[in-house]
Order: C-alpha cells, then sequence, then structure tokens
C-alpha cells in the first residue's frame, strides 16, 4: 500500500472534500447518509478491495461518513511533514556521524 502525502495527493482529498460538501442538503440529510455509510461499512460493502478500480469514490464516501474537513485534511498532511522533517535530521546525523 502506497502512503501518498504530496502535495497532489492533497489537493485531490481537498477536491473531494469541496465535493462532498457541494452536494450536502441539510444537516439531516448528511446524517442519514452517514448512517447509510456505517451500515454499508458493518456490512463490508464499504471497502477499498471492493473500490479497487475507483479509489475516489471510497476516499469520498470516507470523506463524507466522517465529516472531513478541509482544515482536518490539511492538518494530517501537516503533521506528516513534521514527522518527515524530524527523521530527515535525525537520520541525516546517523549518517553523518558514521
Amino acid at each position: 500500500m502506497l502512503r501518498d502525502f504530496s502535495e497532489s495527493s492533497r489537493q485531490k482529498l481537498l477536491g473531494l472534500v469541496s465535493e462532498v460538501e457541494n452536494e450536502k442538503l441539510c444537516d439531516f440529510t448528511d446524517w442519514v447518509g452517514d448512517r447509510w455509510l456505517d451500515f454499508e461499512q458493518f456490512i463490508g460493502q464499504l471497502n477499498i478491495k471492493k473500490y479497487i478500480n475507483n479509489v475516489n469514490d471510497y476516499h469520498k464516501k470516507v470523506i463524507d461518513k466522517n465529516n472531513a474537513t478541509q482544515s482536518s485534511i490539511n492538518k494530517i498532511f501537516n503533521d506528516v511533514a513534521k514527522v518527515d522533517n524530524t527523521y530527515y535530521n535525525v537520520f541525516t546525523n546517523i549518517d553523518f556521524l558514521n
């Protein structure tokens, strides 16, 4: 499995968040839709293996189900970048010492 935290991946996810937000009619219909996605997950239909040919549809459903926001996506990517920079410095120092 590839974990892609590139800027292009961030922009794709932010675009999916915008699509989900634009499709929302009201809080009640969002809640009903989330319960349907909970049910799909419970019976095994909301599974990445079922969306192998269209991962964006899977991501869009998960974003909707979890009510992800652009700020939550940005926080995840920023946190990953911080960890990446921290370990880059650690490994650079180890390589330098050897």
